[in-house]
């Protein structure tokens, strides 16, 4: 393991320690968007490469799209390091 693995898993397990289980748990049976209010679809990942919202499919360069619009500082509530593992 090199030195950026080993900092990445230092990063991520000092973030999942951030936030308890309870607040891991409500961010994820999440049905709405805490910003805007919006409702969540649930997404279903079917192969490798097939994604749905509902009935929608959401192809792999969308999925790319949406994760590089994540706020840095959502992305450090969820564990991960923005520097390094960022989209």
């Amino acid at each position: 393991m090199n030195k950026s693995e080993k900092q990445l898993i230092s990063d991520l397990s000092e973030a999942w320690n951030l936030f308890g289980a309870a607040d891991r748990k409500k961010a994820k049976d999440g049905k709405k968007c805490p910003h805007c209010g919006a409702n969540h679809e649930k997404i279903k990942v079917d192969k490798p490469t097939n994604f749905y919202a509902g009935k929608t499919r959401i192809f792999p360069t969308e999925v790319r799209e949406i994760l590089a619009n994540i706020p840095n500082e959502e992305l450090k509530k969820i564990g991960i390091n923005a520097v390094t593992c960022r989209p």
